[in-house]
């Protein structure tokens, strides 16, 4: 399995992460901390990924592959882990990576390929955009008090890390990588915030070689 996107529950008890199995789709899968076998969330043909914990943990939020969302197909979904009934966002056709706010009244999102990021009152049941920051936005998290919202920007210069907050709207960079550039892996370009506000990112500061193998053949 190739596994991504993993995030621990409230409790700290359990990771909610997506796999894939060669050949087949992606699935959300739960584990315990303690390791041990996982526990299938999601099945079918359709991807689903990158999920995020409701704040009691009763939930999870998830969404369909990238490409899938890029070309204005998939929505965001979110499955009662106690039913397993599975409800469809409204209005979320097109968009990724949904993260939970701590106090359970938001959901934020992103386009893929934009720059929009995208909050969901679920209370209200309605969609605004949150904020617009050119040239693309990657992996949304929101602060421990739930009053704003981390995002890389793997594109602009540096590859900044920003922050939008509720009451302001404004946009404000945070940190940048212009010692080294963000690791770009199948999943992206991650980073994540810290209890403390800290920012979490993969950096490649290294170099890369050529060689060359004298092969002995029997």
């Amino acid at each position: 399995m190739q596994a991504g996107v993993p995030h621990l529950s409230p409790d700290g008890t359990q990771i909610a992460f997506d796999g894939r199995y060669p050949g087949a789709g992606s699935q959300i899968y739960i584990i315990s901390v303690d390791g041990g076998d996982w526990e299938p969330i999601t099945s079918g043909s359709a991807d689903s990924e990158a999920p995020t914990w409701s704040p009691a943990g009763d939930a999870l939020a998830y969404g369909g592959n990238f490409a899938e969302a890029a070309y204005g197909r998939g929505s965001l979904h979110i499955v009662n882990l106690q039913s397993r009934e599975t409800t469809e966002v409204p209005d979320s056709k097109g968009f990724f990576s949904a993260r939970w706010s701590p106090d359970g009244r938001y959901l934020v999102a992103l386009i893929p390929q934009s720059s929009r990021v995208m909050l969901y009152d679920l209370n209200r049941r309605l969609w605004q955009k949150l904020t617009e920051a050119a040239p693309e936005v990657g992996y949304p998290e929101w602060s421990a008090d739930g009053k704003c919202v981390y995002f890389n920007t793997p594109k602009g210069t540096n590859a900044p890390e920003k922050r939008v907050c509720l009451a302001d709207r404004k946009v404000e960079t945070i940190a940048d990588m212009a010692r080294g550039t963000n690791l770009v892996l199948n999943f992206g370009t991650w980073t994540g915030v810290a209890p403390d506000g800290s920012i979490y990112a993969l950096r490649d500061i290294s170099s890369e070689e050529i060689y060359a193998l004298d092969m002995k053949f029997p």
